[in-house]
């Protein structure tokens, strides 16, 4: 920063009514001990060069607070209503145009998925999934998506991994579902 260091930029935005709970982090080359014990009084977390990934999550996750509290949950058909209309009728996990969705996603999306693990692939492939599963009414899927938003929603990378490898067994949790 040309005209202002961290701790000046630091002590600014700690005085502004406007600005003093927003969570400042800094990343510092320095192993100055009394440099750091300074800026500790107006910082909310100091990380320290080279830096790794997962220090970064863990102080993100301390340091961010989710914007909500909530877990998602599954909204359950109204069973009258889809008697009620043929255009709503629920489709078998089985259906092959269900199949064939889940298949494409294997296929396609899952092998770049695995590479670039990107938080914004991962939210369009949970969109493309909710909405498999809300269309097929069909609970492994919807279940599976929301534990998969829930992780990104915490950037709990220690489980998106695994959640991710996951998903082409999804259709195997049955012996009915065949993909």
């Amino acid at each position: 920063m040309p005209n202002l260091d961290g701790r000046k930029t630091s002590y600014l935005l700690q005085q502004n009514p406007d600005t003093q709970t927003i969570p400042i982090i800094i990343l510092t080359a320095s192993s100055d001990v009394r440099e750091r014990k300074e800026l500790e009084s107006i910082v909310h977390a100091i990380l320290q060069k080279p830096l790794h990934r997962s220090q970064l999550v863990l102080t993100l996750k301390s340091s961010l607070k989710p914007k909500i509290e909530q877990k998602p949950q599954l909204i359950e058909p109204d069973l009258n209503l889809l008697k009620t209309s043929e255009k709503s009728s629920p489709v078998s996990p089985k259906s092959p145009e269900l199949i064939r969705h889940i298949q494409q996603e294997i296929e396609r999306t899952f092998p770049l998925l695995q590479q670039k693990m990107t938080i914004s692939d991962l939210a369009q492939f949970v969109k493309r999934l909710r909405n498999l599963g809300t269309d097929y009414q069909y609970n492994i899927l919807l279940n599976y998506v929301n534990t998969l938003q829930e992780q990104l929603d915490n950037f709990d990378w220690n489980s998106i991994p695994k959640t991710v490898e996951h998903f082409p067994q999804i259709c195997q949790n049955s012996k009915k579902d065949k993909c």
